[in-house]
């Protein structure tokens, strides 16, 4: 991140060779210039040069740069975005921040320790935010501090795309190997291939075990069901091109009257996205054809059993 040099005295502390190198090019600069410029560093506000506008909602940030990955829409309006940056205008938050309605920051949130490139962001009815790297998951209070009630899950092999509420937890899913959780190191290292069922503490569910490589996107489609996309070819031991539904109750297991079979001429079938539509799945990425009727790229399916074609 570029320094943030917003106010005066902090020139002060600048190298004196640095310091006669900016004088210098002040002094080049016009007269407006060195006018703007003087009132951002003393924190004053451009709305106060006789002649100018007031601008409605001020917007000058030239200091620092980032990126927004991830965004969520929470029931009372506001909004969630989670990326790599710093801070939101002026608000400190780090890679978490909180929008109001209106588009402003949430002052009230400030966050810190959160990895940057975020995969997932949701939050739950208690306000809590969950963050879903490709390497941990964290969870965090509706302030923002760090949830140290909630233990940290960390993926190894590769990494974790997705996650989803169920009655009892939380499905996760990518293409991780092993899964660990509380303190880096700790020992606690369990195999889970894909796929893993996490408490409402962050630990692991030693029961559930569906292994279902290269998961992509999971869903939430009943209190104890999952849909699950991606590229893999089976699920649970059974057959499944690239997409799969899930009971999450005991140990897990696929629901075997639902099977849109997909393929694909260019190479193995797989789904990039999924949105569920009322009772129905929309999904993209790479087929040709679903359940034997010619399908390029996007398909409309029914959630019901037999998992009908929308024609």
């Amino acid at each position: 991140m570029t320094p943030d040099f917003q106010r005066a005295d902090r020139a002060a502390h600048l190298p004196c060779r640095l310091r006669e190198t900016l004088c210098a090019s002040f002094r080049s600069l016009p007269c407006a210039c060195l006018l703007l410029i003087g009132l951002a560093l003393s924190g004053q506000g451009v709305a106060q040069v006789p002649g100018l506008e007031p601008l409605a909602v001020p917007n000058i940030d030239l200091v620092s740069v980032g990126a927004v990955q991830e965004m969520e829409r929470l029931p009372d309006g506001k909004l969630m975005i989670a990326g790599g940056f710093d801070r939101v205008g002026t608000h400190l938050s780090q890679n978490l921040a909180r929008l109001n309605a209106n588009g402003s920051v949430d002052t009230s949130f400030s966050a810190s320790a959160i990895d940057g490139g975020a995969e997932q962001i949701r939050t739950d009815t208690l306000g809590r935010t969950y963050v879903l790297s490709s390497t941990r998951m964290r969870r965090y209070a509706s302030d923002g501090a760090l949830d140290t009630s909630f233990a940290d899950v960390t993926f190894g092999g590769s990494p974790a795309r997705s996650f989803a509420f169920v009655s009892d937890g939380i499905i996760i899913g990518g293409s991780f190997a092993t899964v660990a959780s509380g303190p880096v190191n700790s020992g606690s290292t369990l195999a889970r291939e894909g796929l893993v069922k996490v408490r409402g503490d962050g630990s692991i569910d030693p029961d559930f075990v569906v292994p279902t490589r290269s998961v992509r996107v999971v869903l939430t489609t009943g209190f104890n069901e999952v849909l699950v996309g991606g590229e893999f070819t089976t699920s649970g031991g059974l057959a499944r091109t690239g997409l799969a539904k899930l009971n999450t109750l005991g140990a897990g297991s696929v629901v075997s009257n639902w099977n849109p079979v997909l393929t694909s001429a260019s190479g193995s079938p797989g789904v990039g996205d999924a949105l569920i539509s009322s009772s129905f799945v929309l999904i993209t990425g790479r087929f040709d054809t679903v359940a034997g009727t010619a399908r390029t790229r996007l398909a409309k399916i029914s959630m019901a059993p037999g998992a009908a074609l929308d024609a």
